[in-house]
């Protein structure tokens, strides 16, 4: 494999890695209801 065409499939690699991280965090933090903390509490 020519080192270009490697760089982009590591970059493609990485990009798809850093997106699945970012989705499973947003889903656990709904799922467990972890953005409520962040939220002003008043009453």
């Amino acid at each position: 494999m020519p080192p270009g065409r490697l760089a982009v499939a590591v970059a493609c690699v990485a990009s798809a890695m850093l997106l699945v991280e970012i989705i499973v965090t947003r889903l656990f933090s709904v799922l467990f209801y972890y953005h409520l903390s962040f939220l002003p509490f008043r009453w």
